[in-house]
């Protein structure tokens, strides 16, 4: 296998949800329990080294807040990076079709502004 033919995959079974990228994994669900229990199954057949709550995942920032039960994704520090290796820090940005504050539920589809979805 070429290094650029890496394995990556995104598994859904229910509302459960199983991000795989080569040897890194992320466990989504609304209730721990259905995660303790996909753990203990992968235990089973796999030796894991299991972080506990993400913090990030391939260079992608996790903040999860309960209490308001929100979720923030960033990669700033990523992009950071990326701009200083092409030496473009000081270049304008643009914004991103996504639409501001808005909130994603498990069901949502349309989440794109509209006069820009075609392009994603």
């Amino acid at each position: 296998m070429k290094s650029e033919d890496t394995l990556q995959a995104v598994y859904v079974r229910s509302k459960l949800i199983i991000a795989v990228y080569v040897n890194d994994i992320i466990i989504l669900d609304k209730t721990l329990i259905i995660i303790r229990h996909f753990k203990d199954e992968i235990r089973k057949r796999f030796q894991i080294k299991d972080l506990d709550q993400a913090r990030d995942y391939l260079d992608i920032k996790i903040n999860r807040n309960r209490e308001t039960g929100t979720l923030k994704l960033s990669q700033t520090v990523y992009l950071k990076g990326l701009l200083k290796h092409y030496n473009m820090e000081n270049c304008n940005s643009r914004e991103t079709p996504l639409l501001k504050r808005v909130k994603l539920n498990f069901e949502d589809s349309e989440y794109l502004d509209p006069t820009n979805r075609l392009e994603y």
